[in-house]
């Protein structure tokens, strides 16, 4: 499936990068196995659809038999089973094989206008590592175009990613103030809310040191979670501060418990909240 330009084969380990595409485009979670006789012609379908669309929505190919932890994750009991994520968050799904048109329905209903090619040019060029050069096409993107959210998202997305905190929010400032109130640019604005804690603190490499030295280390745990938090990595930021109150639950004034209440409200009934609030509850109860 990887020979399409709009699919990604989704894995648990590169599962937090298809979540940042959601805030370029929506994601299609399609969720198949081989035993599904109407996921073979659901997924033809959906491929085809993709080239089609030429990356208004990119498709995540989920193998449910070799990714079993995603699949308990997003509720993927019965195949087929596809969920549209935008801006980090499920916000439609269907169960059964829709035929063609009734695709194009779902996805229209969903898909942003189209965007300015240099936003996918921008990707690619922070696939390849090339960050600076990525960042500065979506600054002139900006400057030309400063109706395009997603150009500021996807540059503050990259600013946070490099630890660059401050940048980032210095980009969320100068959104437009009529576009300021979107969903996707106070979403991004409620992970921030956790950068406070990252100010001086140290780089990832050093916080991962660190443990190294001393698993016990409750501050650099925290640390950890928050970055996994404002880069959108919802899951491992909750079992860092999990494990942190199972170890240390007066840290900070009861900061773990704290602040995985706080994502909760932020994800809302997301199958992620979910299991790590049944989690605190066991701890606690």
């Amino acid at each position: 499936m990887s020979d399409h330009q709009y699919v990604i084969d989704a894995t648990v380990e590169n599962f937090p990068q298809i979540l940042e595409h959601s805030f370029i485009a929506p994601v299609l979670l399609n969720f198949w196995a081989d035993s599904c006789e109407s996921c073979k012609t659901l997924t033809p379908q959906l491929l085809t659809l993709s080239d089609e669309y030429e990356g208004r929505f990119f498709l995540a190919s989920v193998n449910a038999d070799e990714q079993q932890q995603l699949a308990t994750q997003f509720a993927a009991h019965s195949l087929p089973a596809v969920k549209l994520i935008l801006d980090g968050q499920v916000i439609a799904e269907f169960t059964e094989a829709l035929s063609e048109t009734e695709i194009r329905a779902f996805l229209n209903q969903h898909l942003r206008p189209p965007e300015d090619e240099r936003l996918g040019q921008a990707q690619q060029l922070f696939d390849k590592g090339e960050d600076e050069a990525a960042m500065t096409l979506l600054k002139q993107v900006i400057a030309e175009k400063p109706e395009s959210v997603s150009a500021y998202l996807t540059l503050a997305y990259a600013q946070v990613r490099n630890s660059d905190i401050t940048a980032a929010r210095e980009t969320l400032d100068t959104v437009p103030e009529n576009l300021a109130q979107t969903l996707e640019v106070t979403s991004l604005k409620g992970r921030l809310l956790f950068t406070d804690s990252l100010i001086g603190a140290p780089r990832l490499d050093e916080l991962q040191q660190r443990i190294i030295d001393n698993e016990n280390d409750s501050e650099a745990h925290y640390f950890l979670a928050s970055y996994a938090i404002v880069r959108g990595d919802y899951e491992s930021g909750l079992e860092i501060l999990f494990g942190l109150m199972s170890r240390d639950p007066e840290f900070r004034d009861q900061a773990p418990r704290k602040t995985m209440i706080t994502i909760f409200d932020m994800l809302g009934e997301d199958p992620i909240s979910t299991e790590y609030r049944r989690k605190m509850f066991s701890l606690l109860h």
